[in-house]
Formats: C-alpha cells, structure tokens, sequence
C-alpha cells in the first residue's frame, strides 16, 4: 500500500496549475496526508493475510470489511494525530468507499453481509460522522483554516484524492498492457467546475489524459510495486511478498 500511497502523493504534488484545474489547497496538508491516506494497511499488508479464492494476499478491493474497517480507523486516527485537518478527509475518504461516495457514486450494496456486519459498519459510519463534526468545530477556531472547512472546500478536495486514488489504483493493479481506457468523473476544476478525465495507455509508458490536469507536460513519474504468483494453502504469503523482487516502471502522462 505505500507504494501505491506514494503515486497518489506524487500526482497531488502536480495537480493543477493549467487552464482548466487549480492546485488544491491547502496544500501543505493535501499533500501529505494523500500519501498516508492508507497508511492503517501497513500493519496487514506486513502479514499479508491469504484470500482463498485467488492464493494471493487481499487485495484493497476484495478485503473482508473487517479488516478494512480496522485499516479504516488506523488511516484516520494517523491522520489525525498528524493534523485535524488531515483526520477529517481522511475520515471522509473511508466513509466515502462505504456510502457511495458521498453521493458521486451508488451506495454498495449491503445484501451480503450479515446482521451483525451491518451493524459494525452502521456503528462505524456513525462514529466517524461525530469525529468529523467534532474535528470542524476544532478546525473552525484557527482563523488560518475556517476557510477551507466549508462544505464545497471539503468536497473539493476529498474529490482530488478520490482521482489521485482511483488513477494510481489504475496504474499499479496492472500491467500497461492490461490497462482498459477508463473515465474518472467528479474532478475538481477551476471556478467551481468540475471534469471526467478521460484515461488510456498508449505504450508501454504513455497514458494519456484528456482534459490534462498537471502542471507540467509531459509529466514522468516512477511508479514501484511488488510481483507475486498465486501460492498453495499453508504458504507464509509474507515471508513471500517481502523477498519478492521490488520492482519500477516508468508512466509518463500526455495531453
């Protein structure tokens, strides 16, 4: 996951700056807290615990809900510990992958989870509501930062790392080759609007968007990860993951 953190952090340091897409502010805080946004998987990542129906560890999209509720709560309570600010769209972030997006996307469906899942996810949603509201009363005291505490401030920005989560998602779960064209809507633009980037690989290395949204073009960047085969029942997937070979690859975006 800090690989991944790391990409996200590194296309919100180049976010902005053109025609259409302002930098997202507050920076100071953006920035940071985009590369530690999922910093509550690094304890499981570091066991590496084994999803039966691939052999390989759990992905981010397909963990149990209880291990993303408890790297959920770990993301934020850094966070926060960092800085309030960061807590409360850390918060946002986590909430969001539960109830739709607030809004941008169709709530998941809740069918197959049990009563008492349901509940543990209801108590968390809960809570997080009350940490939000508790860290916007805090944050509304620092004349430096009611600005940015408004509700259309708070979504801009948490829609800025939705995109700079899904685009490095899209890029590090797959090889170039194996990467479909997709659209990331909702992104947040200048004076108020907002744009669907239009997503596709074009070589081994070129992605193009379109509308471009970085400060510099083309924009190159490294991208790091970790390779692993399916393994047997009983493997330390660990043990595994962490001799397996580090590898990068280099994606430089275009207009």
């Amino acid at each position: 996951m800090e690989q991944h953190t790391a990409t996200a952090a590194r296309l919100a340091e180049h976010f902005g700056d053109t025609p259409l897409f302002d930098r997202i502010e507050p920076n100071e805080l953006v920035v940071p807290l985009v590369k530690e946004h999922d910093h509550g998987w690094v304890d499981i990542d570091a066991s590496a615990p084994r999803d039966p129906s691939t052999d390989l560890p759990w992905s981010v999209y397909d963990a149990p809900l209880a291990h993303s509720l408890e790297a959920g709560v770990k993301s934020i309570d850094h966070n926060e510990r960092c800085h309030p600010y960061r807590g409360l769209i850390s918060s946002m972030h986590i909430c969001g992958l539960h109830n739709g997006r607030f809004g941008m996307n169709e709530a998941p469906s809740l069918d197959h989870l049990t009563q008492g899942m349901r509940q543990g996810l209801e108590d968390f949603l809960t809570s997080e509501h009350d940490r939000r509201q508790r860290l916007i009363s805090e944050l509304g005291a620092d004349q430096s930062l009611s600005p940015w505490i408004g509700d259309n401030a708070l979504m801009r920005v948490y829609k800025a790392l939705q995109f700079f989560d899904r685009l490095a998602l899209w890029l590090q779960v797959a090889a170039p080759s194996a990467r479909r064209p997709t659209q990331l809507q909702h992104i947040p633009g200048s004076n108020g609007a907002e744009h669907t980037i239009s997503v596709s690989q074009l070589d081994d290395h070129r992605v193009r968007l379109n509308p471009y949204p970085f400060d510099s073009e083309p924009l190159e960047i490294e991208i790091h990860g970790r390779a692993m085969k399916p393994q047997l029942a009983g493997t330390d997937l660990a043990q595994i993951l962490n001799r397996a070979e580090p590898m990068s690859q280099t994606v430089i975006f275009v207009a």
